[in-house]
């Protein structure tokens, strides 16, 4: 099972600067000086044609796009947005330069385009607003998780709406949980977030969190109202997505805050079920397996049960290189 659906979460989103211009001209000038910071250069190239100001290069981006990528973006967007840049100018992706900015994690460059009245609830072409690029960018590291809440702060402040979903019905919520982002997901909660929300598939964000290793961040969204038993389409509940992911830390967490352990989805599978029936793999793998299926059994899961096709954990393991989980599955069914 995917970690998580879009490509957009797990891919790097930001166009390189090589990629702006391939032809020569004033056009393309402007967004290399732009990137660069080059202000006598940006001046120059408006004082011969004023036009330049509103140039788009092959991805449809104006300068102010481009300088909000510049090392030091606010003196280079402070002069672009004094001639007149149009502040919610979108590319061919929907996107102004807000997004960009708030995806790079450009704080001061957020809060000057804000100033400037940049439409904080602006979509692109896929629904994502700045608050879900936020979400989504950089890693879990100490420098962008402390870049990631000025941003977030910023844009809050600003009436982001904080529940708006994206084309796939993802909110920030789904997309922070997704990602084990247990501060982002603190600051959404804070303001309200609704952790009942469901995306297209039905999944709340504690099944997204589920795909994850923080347990910290399970429990917190246990607390502030999000329903273990919630099923997505597929009928899983957030144990069946911790399951097929071999989570046991995440698994213990939801057992201890009312999951039930013989849950069954739309193919008539529990969560023990849906574990044998996953990865198989070297002997790491096996053992991962081995103890969420401890967890599961521990909690009092029926090893016996059988699927709508009539297979039990026990045959599904069977099938597979899993040993350790197979020995463990029957001795637990007094084989």
């Amino acid at each position: 099972m995917s970690r998580m659906t879009m490509t957009w979460i797990v891919t790097v989103l930001l166009t390189p600067a090589v990629a702006w211009c391939q032809a020569p001209g004033v056009e393309d000038n402007i967004h290399v000086a732009a990137q660069r910071g080059d202000l006598q250069q940006v001046r120059t190239l408006l004082e011969r044609s004023p036009a330049v100001l509103q140039a788009r290069d092959e991805m449809g981006r104006t300068p102010l796009h481009t300088a909000a990528l510049a090392k030091d973006p606010v003196p280079m967007l402070d002069l672009l947005l004094s001639q007149g840049a149009d502040v919610a100018a979108q590319d061919e992706e929907g996107r102004a330069a807000l997004h960009v900015a708030a995806e790079a994690f450009k704080g001061p460059a957020v809060e000057l385009l804000l100033k400037h009245k940049a439409p904080v609830n602006a979509q692109d072409a896929r629904g994502r607003t700045p608050l879900h690029l936020a979400a989504a960018a950089g890693v879990n590291n100490e420098d962008d998780t402390q870049r990631r809440r000025t941003v977030t702060e910023a844009l809050l402040a600003h009436e982001a709406k904080v529940n708006l979903a994206d084309a796939e019905g993802l909110t920030a919520l789904h997309v922070a949980a997704a990602l084990d982002r247990a501060d982002m997901v603190k600051l959404l909660l804070a303001a309200k977030a609704d952790v009942t929300a469901r995306d297209q598939r039905q999944r709340t964000a504690l099944h997204w969190a589920a795909t994850g290793e923080d347990t910290k961040l399970i429990a917190e969204l246990i607390a502030a109202g999000s329903d273990v038993k919630a099923v997505d389409k597929a009928g899983d509940t957030p144990l069946h997505v911790a399951a097929g992911r071999f989570r046991h830390a995440v698994a213990d967490v939801l057992l201890k805050n009312g999951a039930e352990v013989n849950a069954r989805n739309a193919r008539g599978a529990t969560p023990l079920i849906v574990l044998a029936g996953g990865a198989h793999g070297d002997r790491k793998v096996d053992q991962a397996l081995t103890r969420v299926a401890e967890v599961l059994i521990a909690a009092g899961a029926d090893v016996n049960a059988r699927d709508a096709q009539g297979r039990s954990a026990i045959d599904y393991a069977s099938l597979t290189t899993n040993t350790m989980l197979a020995d463990t599955l029957r001795r637990a069914a007094g084989r």
